[in-house]
C-alpha cells in the first residue's frame, strides 16, 4: 500500500507577501473585467448579457478562487508572523533576563559601591561592596530612603545631590564623608540618571568608590607642598636677608679695613691680589679696583723680592710675622710690623694668605719712652713691696710684743681675781681686766685691718649656734649698758639656730655696732634687730640692724663713716673715743662674708647702722629664747671637766717668757694638770721626743729654735701627740707646719680649757 503524503510547500517568509500580491492581483484582474464588460455592455450595446456570461463567469470564479487563495495565504503568514514575533520577543527577554543577571553578578562582585533609587528615593538595588562599608545588609536597605537610614541631617543633604542629578539629567561626581561601624570613609560617587527600555526616567544609579586613603594622600600632599612652599619662602627670605647681610659684611668690611691704620690685602696661591684696602693699595699707586687680579711683582715692581719668602712660607701653611724698617721717599725710616696669616680650612688645605701691615714706629717711640718708665716703676714697686713687707714684718712683731704682756697682765689679773675676796680689789681687778680687753681689741680691729687689705685675711666655716652668738655679744656689752643706764632690747625671732660660718667675725661685727651705738648714746634705749633677709637652698642672708636714741651722725660726715680711721666726731675736743676702725672693719668683715653695712638716720633721733652677711643653715627656723635660763658658769664647769677627765695628765710648755710660763703654769694647775715648761725650741724637741707628755702647747716666737721649726722636727721625729700654737704673732692663723691647733695670745682661759678637752687624750681608765 502506497502512502500518499501531501507535500506542503513553505515558502520563506520574505517570499509570501510577494506570492499573496500576485495572487490577488490574478483574482482582481478577471472580476474588474468583469465588471467592466457588464458596464459597457449595458452602456453600449444591445446584446443580451446572456450571450456573454459563460466566459464572464468562469473568469470571475477563476478569480475568486484566486483571491481566496490569496486571502488563505495572508492569514497563513500573519499568524506565521506574530508566531515568530513572539519567539524573538521570548528569545530577547531571555537574553535581556541573562543580561540583567550578568550585570548583577558583576555589580555584586565589584568593589566598588553600587546603588539605585527609584524616583521615590527609595533604595532598588544594593551590591555586596556596600553592605561590607557600611555594615547593613541589602534587606535592611532595600526600600528605604536616605533620611531612613542616615538621619533627617544627612539624609537632606544625600537626597539635594539626588535632586541635583534627576533634574540635570547629567552624570554628576560628589564626594561625602558617609559613617561606616569603624568610623567614616570618604566616598566619592558618581551619580546617573536611570532610564527604562522606553526612555522613561525611572530613577538613578550611584557607584562609589573609597577615597579616603587618596583624599589623605592629597591632604598631605598638600600639607607637604604647603610646607615646601613655606620652607622654599623661607629659604627665599634667608638667601635674600643672607644676601643682603653679605652685601652689608661686604661693605661693612670694606668701611672697617679702609678704616685701619694699616694696609691689608689677600693674595690666592697665585700670588695675586684677591682684596686691599685703601691704604694698601694707595702705597702702591693703585685704586681699590684697578688692584685686584695682579700678582705681587705687578703691585709692588722690585720690591716684591722682600715679599716672596714669607709669602711663600704662608702659602705654606706657615704664619709670618716680622718687622721691617722702610724709608720713605721724603728720607724718614719708618718701622713697619707684618703679618701675613694663612687661610686654611678645615680640611688644612691653604686657599691663599692675608697680608696685614702696619706703621709702629709711634709705637717702638712709645715703647722705649715705657721701658724707661716700666724701670722707674719696676724701682717705685721694689719700694713699695719692702714697706710692705717692713709693714708686715712691723705688725708681726708689735703684735708679739703686745700680746705677750698683755697677756700677762689678763692672766695674772684673771688669776688674782680668783683668788681676792669680793669688794673693791675685784672690781680693781675687773677694770683692769677691762681695759686690757680693750686694748686687746684694738689691736685685733689693726690686725684685722691690715690682714684685709693684704688679703690674708681668712673666715672659718664652722657650725655654731647663731642663738649663742647673739647672746653672747649682748651679755659681754651688759656691764656698760647698765653702768650707762640704758635699756637693750634684743629682737631676734624667727633665726635658724645652727648655722655654718664664721662665729668670731660675726659676733666680732655685732660687738662693734653695739658698742659704737652705746658709746654715742647718753640716755633711752639701744635695739639690736635681727632677721632673715633673703634665702637661697640651705644659704641664709641675716641683716641685723642696731638703733639707738643717740646724738646722730652729722651729715657731712656720713659719707665717710666706714673709711679707715674715720669717727663720727673727729675734732680734738670730742667726747667719745675711740680709733675709728670699728665701721671700716665692720664693713669689710661683712663684704668678706658676701654682705654689706650701712647706716641710716633715724627719724626722731639717734642713728640706725646694719649689717648683713650670708651663712649656710643647718636646721629649720626656731625662735630665739626670749629669757634662756641662767646657765653655769662655763669657766668653772670648763674647769670641772678637765679635772674629772684629765687629772694627772702632764702638759709641756714651751715658752720663752716668764710671767707667761708662770701665767700658763698657774691655769693649767687649776686643772689639775701638770706642767713642764721648756724655755726654747730645741730643749722643747728633746723633752718631747723623751715622750711622757699628752699634749705640747707651743709659743711660735721662741730664741734658737722658734716654734714652728720645732713643731716640723717633731712630726718629722713620728711624734703624735698634739701640738696647740700659742703665738701674738699677726700671721699665725696661716701657719700650717703640723700644728693641730692654735690659741692666740692674749690666751683666754676658757679658750685654752676647751681646747685642752678638745685635744687632751682619755686617760686608760676614762671608761671604768
Amino acid at each position: 500500500m502506497t502512502t500518499s503524503r501531501r507535500k506542503s510547500v513553505c515558502l520563506p517568509c520574505s517570499a509570501q507577501p510577494w506570492l499573496v500580491a500576485a495572487l490577488l492581483c490574478l483574482g482582481a484582474l478577471p472580476c474588474a473585467m468583469l465588471i467592466a464588460h457588464r458596464w459597457v455592455t449595458v452602456e453600449v450595446t444591445t446584446t443580451p448579457i446572456g450571450d456573454a456570461a459563460p466566459p464572464l463567469s468562469a473568469l470571475a470564479l477563476a478569480g475568486a478562487c484566486a483571491l481566496a487563495a490569496a486571502l488563505l495565504l495572508y492569514c497563513q503568514g500573519l499568524r506565521r508572523a506574530a508566531a515568530a514575533r513572539r519567539a524573538r520577543a521570548q528569545e530577547a527577554q531571555a537574553a535581556r533576563l541573562r543580561t540583567l543577571g550578568l550585570l548583577e553578578a558583576i555589580a555584586q562582585c565589584t568593589t566598588e559601591l553600587m546603588v539605585a533609587k527609584d524616583m521615590e528615593g527609595r533604595y532598588t538595588f544594593y551590591n555586596h561592596a556596600a553592605a561590607k562599608t557600611f555594615g547593613r545588609k541589602a534587606d535592611e536597605i532595600l526600600g528605604r530612603t536616605n533620611i531612613d537610614i542616615f538621619g533627617p541631617e544627612m539624609g537632606a543633604r544625600l537626597g539635594r545631590d539626588d535632586a541635583q542629578v534627576l533634574r540635570t539629567l547629567q552624570p554628576t561626581v560628589f564626594d561625602e564623608e558617609m559613617p561606616t561601624p569603624d568610623g567614616s570613609v570618604t566616598l566619592q560617587y558618581t551619580k546617573s540618571p536611570l532610564f527604562d527600555e522606553a526612555g522613561q526616567l525611572i530613577g538613578l544609579l550611584m557607584v562609589a568608590r573609597d577615597v579616603s586613603e587618596k583624599r589623605r594622600l592629597q591632604a598631605d600632599l598638600q600639607t607637604h607642598r604647603q610646607q615646601l612652599e613655606s620652607k622654599v619662602s623661607a629659604r627665599t627670605l634667608q638667601l635674600t636677608m643672607a644676601n643682603e647681610a653679605l652685601e652689608r659684611a661686604v661693605r661693612f668690611n670694606r668701611t672697617i679695613t679702609d678704616a685701619l691704620p694699616g694696609r691689608v690685602a689677600y693674595f690666592d696661591r697665585s700670588r695675586h691680589c684677591l682684596f686691599a684696602n685703601r691704604l694698601y693699595a694707595e702705597w702702591f699707586g693703585h685704586t681699590v679696583e684697578s688692584v685686584v687680579g695682579l700678582s705681587t711683582q705687578e703691585i709692588a715692581g722690585p720690591h716684591h723680592e722682600r715679599l716672596r719668602g714669607p709669602l711663600h712660607a704662608a702659602l705654606a701653611g706657615e704664619p709670618q710675622s716680622y718687622e721691617r724698617d722702610t724709608v720713605l721717599p721724603d728720607g724718614s725710616l719708618h718701622c713697619q710690623q707684618v703679618h701675613i696669616v694663612p687661610d686654611i680650612d678645615a680640611q688644612g688645605e691653604v686657599h691663599g694668605a692675608l697680608l696685614m701691615s702696619f706703621d709702629i714706629t709711634e709705637l717702638k717711640q712709645t715703647e722705649r719712652a715705657l721701658t724707661c718708665s716700666n724701670a722707674q716703676l719696676q724701682a717705685s714697686r721694689d719700694r713699695a713691696e719692702a714697706a710692705s713687707r717692713a709693714k708686715s714684718v712691723f705688725l708681726a712683731n708689735m703684735s708679739h710684743e703686745i700680746r705677750t704682756p698683755l697677756n700677762a697682765v689678763i692672766g695674772m689679773t684673771h688669776l688674782m681675781a680668783m683668788d681676792a675676796a669680793p669688794g673693791r680689789q675685784r672690781d680693781r681687778l675687773a677694770t683692769v681686766d677691762t681695759a686690757a680687753r680693750h686694748l686687746l681689741r684694738i689691736l685685733n680691729d689693726i690686725l684685722d685691718l691690715s690682714k684685709i687689705e693684704a688679703g690674708t685675711l681668712r673666715l672659718d666655716d664652722e657650725p655654731f649656734s647663731l642663738h649663742a652668738v647673739v647672746r653672747q655679744a649682748t651679755e659681754l656689752l651688759e656691764a656698760s649698758v647698765h653702768h650707762k643706764g640704758l635699756d637693750m632690747q634684743v629682737q631676734a625671732a624667727q633665726l635658724p639656730d645652727r648655722v655654718q660660718g664664721d662665729a668670731t667675725r660675726l659676733s666680732q661685727m655685732l660687738s662693734n655696732l653695739l658698742s659704737n651705738a652705746i658709746k654715742f648714746t647718753e640716755a633711752g634705749r639701744i635695739r639690736l634687730h635681727a632677721s632673715v633677709a633673703a634665702t637661697d637652698g640651705a644659704r641664709v642672708q641675716l641683716r641685723f640692724e642696731v638703733d639707738d636714741t643717740g646724738v646722730g651722725v652729722a651729715p657731712e660726715r656720713r659719707a665717710t663713716l666706714f673709711n679707715n680711721f674715720e669717727q663720727g666726731d673727729g675734732s680734738t675736743t670730742r667726747v667719745h673715743g675711740g680709733t675709728g676702725l670699728g665701721l671700716a672693719l665692720t664693713r669689710q668683715l661683712a663684704q668678706a662674708m658676701g654682705g654689706e653695712a650701712g647706716y641710716r638716720p633715724n627719724a626722731t633721733r639717734g642713728s640706725t647702722f646694719w649689717v648683713t652677711a650670708w651663712l649656710t643653715s643647718t636646721d629649720h627656723a626656731t625662735a630665739l629664747p626670749t629669757a634662756p635660763a641662767p646657765a653655769p658658769d662655763p669657766l668653772d664647769q670648763a674647769i670641772a671637766q678637765l679635772r674629772r677627765r684629765h687629772a694627772g695628765q702632764c702638759v709641756l710648755l714651751a715658752e720663752d717668757n716668764p710671767v707667761n710660763q708662770e701665767v700658763a703654769r698657774n691655769l693649767l694647775a687649776l686643772a689639775g694638770l701638770r706642767v713642764d715648761v721648756a724655755e726654747d725650741g730645741e730643749h722643747a724637741v728633746r723633752m718631747a721626743a723623751a715622750g711622757g707628755y699628752d699634749l705640747v702647747l707651743m709659743d711660735l716666737e721662741m730664741p734658737r729654735m722658734d716654734g714652728l721649726a720645732a713643731a716640723r722636727a717633731l712630726r718629722a721625729q713620728g711624734l703624735r701627740i698634739p701640738l696647740v700654737a700659742m703665738t701674738g704673732h699677726a700671721a699665725a692663723d696661716s701657719v700650717d707646719s703640723g700644728l693641730d691647733d692654735h690659741l692666740a695670745k692674749p690666751v683666754n682661759p676658757l679658750a685654752l680649757y676647751e681646747t685642752l678637752l678638745r685635744w687632751l687624750p682619755a686617760p686608760p681608765d676614762a671608761g671604768s
